[in-house]
């Protein structure tokens, strides 16, 4: 099931709740995952109307919730003159800004620090942490705020602080903060640190997995509470768009556990969900290999191979890559550890395994990947988050694939024998429901293709969808923001190549979240979340916002974002508007 699967409508109201107008609504098309329709009102109203935050771009914006209604704190930035660090907060229930002045440091006796832009900031507990920045040069330093006391501080840490840059981001995953990219002195950076607040330790951790490209100007926002997905950033490519950033799934966990050190892990985000892979299981002689060459003769544009590792050096006319990926053990064992193969096994003292790579590799090929493997590997990839369909080919009878095995007159006895033994053993797994989704017996092979291409869902003529539109996929973009919404990233605005401001909103669907590190991450989708106005009818508030770059939005609630400032191209903005997304 994919984008196409049927029309959904979207309704987005626009409010102007100071003025105490009437609504303006307008509504947009767009194509959704979901069973059945849906309908995502999304509604803008002024925040702040009782009191006014400048015109502000490239500051922060962080909430600290200490009741029901949170505080949000704004820091720093361009737009004004002032040459202090600026520091407003928005009180969302009274929904009035007002400026803070510090009281004196106790570390340096001054109530402010000069201003800077392009910095970051995250809140944990009472606290905000700002890092990094711009003023007259590149900040390495970092300020804490605390929000009660309304006092700054230049607070001494263990461990080496990152290096320093702007325009890079800080995001909060419990009481730790993960720092990555950024534009540092010379050049943009892909790096990564952690500043432990309980202990106030900045550690560089081991990452996992080939990282993105340098980047700056990006978004990252947390999902699923163990990963972060870093989006977008100065000249990147759109499809090189969306990495995550694991810092607790199960494999990072793992890798934790065994280097006993701190541990995160990259992997690529991928639009849309792969075909589904096949994983085939029976003893030798059942007729796994005729039943496969005859699936692959066929359908040879929709079913592929992935090649295997071995550590066993190649026979005449194999070549590497084709036959097998030939590698030296200790790289092999070391991948092994690591979590990189789906499955391995000592064989003969030469160790054999397939990657997930491998696996990936025909799926990004479009085409859905069989694996003909043993029922210890089976077991192996079954625990992995590989989502394979399991079958296993078995004869009618072991005295059936007895008398195949001699027939063939290929062994010796004594093989026939340790052949047999296996078999043996793999037929009691064969009613495993539990590892296996279908058992396919062999007693003809041509009523048993039939049925394998039955499994396969090949007898049956592909559904007519209807109307077909292209899949969506948004221009790179950078000085953009995003948030997230019940597993939805909504992102809004930025520069586009050329430097264009932009005002459309996009959201990536991450609900269908498959796999991860140490492979790609599948089953994301693009929808259109802004559309064109029907009519415009009330000039205090726009029925869209206007285009900007540089802006900043926080959560106030599982379905309400605040969205302040930015800069349209021309000038500085001062609006401060909230989002609530209601999904029902």
């Amino acid at each position: 099931m994919g984008i196409r699967d049927q029309q959904l409508t979207t309704a987005l109201t626009i409010t102007a709740v100071a003025a105490g107008i009437s609504v303006v609504a307008w509504k947009v098309s767009r194509r959704g995952r979901d069973k059945g329709e849906k309908q995502i009102k999304y509604s803008l109203q002024y925040a702040g109307v009782r009191g006014s935050l400048p015109a502000l771009y490239d500051h922060t914006l962080t909430p600290i919730f200490t009741g029901e209604s949170p505080k949000v704190y704004s820091i720093g930035g361009n737009g004004t003159s002032a040459a202090h660090l600026e520091v407003w907060v928005l009180d969302s229930a009274l929904n009035k800004w007002e400026e803070i002045l510090p009281a004196s440091t106790p570390d340096t006796g001054a109530s402010v620090f000069v201003k800077r832009a392009r910095h970051a900031a995250a809140g944990v507990g009472k606290a905000i942490y700002v890092i990094g920045g711009y003023t007259d040069k590149t900040m390495g330093d970092v300020l804490k705020f605390d929000t009660d006391k309304e006092q700054w501080s230049t607070p001494s840490f263990l461990g080496d602080l990152p290096s320093p840059r702007s325009s890079h981001s800080a995001t909060v995953v419990g009481k730790k903060v993960y720092v990555f990219g950024g534009i540092g002195e010379k050049a943009a950076l892909n790096d990564v640190h952690i500043l432990d607040t309980d202990t106030n330790t900045w550690s560089t951790p081991t990452v996992l997995g080939e990282p993105p490209a340098p980047r700056y100007s990006h978004s990252a926002v947390l999902v699923n509470d163990d990963r972060i997905i870093i989006y977008g950033g100065h000249n990147t490519s759109a499809l090189d768009d969306i990495w995550f950033l694991e810092v607790g799934t199960p494999h990072v966990k793992k890798q934790r556990g065994f280097l006993q050190k701190d541990v995160v892990a990259w992997s690529k985000g991928v639009i849309g969900d792969s075909p589904q892979p096949v994983v085939i299981c029976g003893p030798s002689g059942v007729g796994k290999g005729t039943l496969i060459n005859k699936l692959m003769k066929e359908h040879p544009q929709e079913f592929g191979f992935s090649v295997s590792h071995t550590t066993r050096k190649p026979r005449n006319m194999e070549q590497d890559g084709v036959h097998y990926h030939f590698t030296e053990r200790p790289d092999m064992e070391a991948a092994i550890q690591e979590g990189k193969f789906l499955e391995s096994a000592d064989v003969h003292g030469n160790l054999y395994g397939t990657s997930i790579a491998a696996v990936e590799a025909v799926a990004d090929a479009g085409k859905r990947c069989i694996l003909d493997i043993d029922v210890q590997g089976a077991e192996l990839v079954k625990k992995s988050n590989l989502n394979a369909l399991f079958i296993f080919i078995s004869p009618p009878s072991f005295e059936e694939l007895e008398a195949r095995l001699r027939g063939r007159g290929t062994e010796t006895e004594e093989q026939i024998e340790k052949r047999l033994k296996n078999a043996r053993k793999e037929m009691e797994r064969s009613s495993d429901t539990t590892l296996f989704d279908h058992l396919l017996v062999n007693d003809n092979i041509d009523v048993a293709y039939e049925e394998l291409k039955r499994i396969l869902a090949l007898d049956t003529a592909a559904p007519n969808c209807g109307e077909q539109t292209e899949e969506f996929q948004p221009d790179g973009r950078w000085a953009h923001s995003a948030s997230v919404v019940n597993s939805k990233v909504l992102i809004y605005g930025g520069l586009k190549d050329g430097g264009k401001a932009v005002d459309d909103m996009v959201v990536l669907d991450t609900s269908g979240l498959k796999n991860g590190a140490p492979g790609t991450s599948r089953g994301l989708f693009w929808t259109r979340s802004v559309p064109k106005c029907e009519f415009r009818k009330y000039l205090c508030l726009s029925p869209t916002l206007s285009p900007r770059f540089g802006h900043r939005v926080v959560s106030l609630s599982p379905t309400d974002i605040l969205l302040s400032g930015g800069f349209d191209g021309k000038q500085a903005l001062s609006d401060s508007v909230v989002l609530s997304v209601e999904e029902r």
